[in-house]
């Protein structure tokens, strides 16, 4: 059976870390740096007061605290939407990144008798949906959710953020997540073909 653990994604990071890494240290060197990702774990006043504020069930304003040292690797990092698009990269084409690549294949490692979230099957680190073939994994704090999600086939991924906490909001954003794959290659393909070359004139 499967049930989802933050504590161990916690001790993974330890032991990690036992093993002669640190790993935070690791996790810049391997994977931060290599792709250019600008995600750290702690910030500054000025740099905190940069962020999308998040907001309870009542509307009220929370301010974002720090992540305890045991759960960093399960949640720790402050992320942009552009250090997400950078990271999705990497699974979306995993042969532009050799360092990488060989990791990716594995989390792509699926197991169809375990039952996950909202009834996907389950990979290393995802969730995958069993209609789609949709890779997934939301994230989730006191306020705030994000959900990242790609698909290897058609090569498109996508990661939605909210700074509301609503009962609803999950199934909403995934959803918004699996649409947004649905849709992008549609589009992306309407707005080829609607270039004009360069050194062509439209005319009517």
């Amino acid at each position: 059976s499967f049930r989802y653990s933050t504590t161990g994604y916690g001790v993974l990071a330890l032991r990690l870390g036992e093993l002669g890494v640190p790993y935070l240290e690791l996790l810049r060197k391997r994977i931060l740096q290599p792709i250019g990702s600008r995600a750290v774990v702690s910030i500054d006043a000025r740099a905190a007061s940069r962020l999308a504020p998040g907001f309870n069930r009542a509307g009220n304003q929370v301010p974002a605290g720090p992540t305890r040292e045991a759960f960093i690797a399960s949640g720790g990092l402050i992320a942009s939407a552009r250090d997400l698009v950078k990271l999705l990269r990497v699974f979306v084409d995993p042969e532009k990144h050799s360092g990488l690549d060989k990791a990716v294949m594995l989390t792509r490692t699926r197991n169809d008798e375990l039952v996950g979230f909202h009834g996907s099957a389950v990979a290393l680190g995802w969730m995958v949906d069993r209609k789609t073939g949709i890779y997934w994994h939301p994230g989730v704090s006191s306020v705030h959710r994000t959900v990242i999600a790609y698909h290897p086939e058609s090569r498109v991924g996508v990661a939605v953020l909210a700074n509301r906490y609503r009962k609803v909001s999950d199934d909403r954003i995934e959803q918004l997540a699996f649409q947004l794959i649905a849709e992008l290659p549609r589009v992306v393909a309407e707005k080829s073909k609607a270039r004009t070359p360069v050194g062509i004139r439209a005319v009517d």
